[in-house]
């Protein structure tokens, strides 16, 4: 590294982690770097990895700087939360996520897949080139769109779909904020950072109003409400005694 510097010009954010995984190759399963005056240390071994991942926010905690960036993007989740919210919130999420109450959402699954598959019979036989990068960022955006909130999303065949760009717009953000030595976008405003929050506004708005249409759906049937996705199986564990707010609920 250089002085006063350290390693930070030798970071290059857009394939950060093939650069980390080339320079474990060079010096192992753990190697330090320097960002300005603070030290980072990389580890590549299976081991100590999940150790961490299991004590997390009792010893271990992520990166200020990204818990941070993620309450600027009104992610208030199981991602930004104190030992006791994350204890609470981790139980109502991970009941949530039960294989047995998202095992109906298998054929909003296949309909998704089959759409892409189509799609791409369609195009190769047209011969043109097209991205397969954007394609599967789409086709992963609607299937968690469909298990997440039980919304199709349908970006697939939309070329402008606002819902998508907005998310696509906020997890570039995120990925940035998270690497950013400095928050610039704290002290100087700019015409990125304005797209930014009428990115989250758009993307909050969206899914107040499918929370609003669930409950709604739900207060009418007189039968038992069983949508197959993290979303409704989030408001039934909430009305069961969970203590999720609002924001909470959007967040996650």
């Amino acid at each position: 590294g250089l002085p006063l510097l350290g390693n930070i010009h030798q970071l290059q954010p857009e394939k950060l982690h093939i650069l980390l995984e080339e320079w474990a190759k060079q010096y192992g399963e753990y190697y330090r770097l320097k960002i300005f005056n603070k030290d980072v240390v990389v580890v590549c071994q299976h081991d100590l990895i999940m150790h961490m991942l299991k004590n997390r926010l009792h010893t271990y905690n992520r990166p200020e700087n990204f818990v941070v960036t993620l309450k600027e993007l009104k992610i208030d989740s199981l991602f930004t939360n104190n030992v006791e919210d994350w204890s609470t919130q981790r139980d109502l999420v991970t009941k949530s996520m039960n294989i047995n109450k998202l095992r109906g959402a298998y054929e909003v699954f296949d309909g998704i897949t089959n759409k892409l598959l189509t799609k791409w019979a369609k195009k190769t036989e047209s011969g043109k080139d097209f991205s397969l990068v954007i394609d599967v960022r789409k086709y992963t955006f609607d299937m968690l769109s469909a298990i997440s909130l039980g919304y199709e999303a349908n970006s697939q065949n939309d070329q402008n779909n606002d819902f998508f760009n907005a998310m696509d717009k906020i997890f570039e953000v995120m990925n940035k904020g998270a690497q950013a030595p400095f928050a610039l976008w704290r002290h100087f405003y700019t015409k990125y950072d304005k797209q930014t929050i009428a990115s989250v506004n758009l993307v909050v708005d969206k899914i107040n109003s499918i929370i609003d249409e669930n409950v709604k759906r739900r207060d009418s049937s007189a039968e038992a409400f069983t949508d197959c996705n993290i979303l409704s199986s989030l408001i039934t564990e909430n009305r069961n005694g969970g203590t999720l707010t609002q924001d909470q609920l959007v967040g996650n």
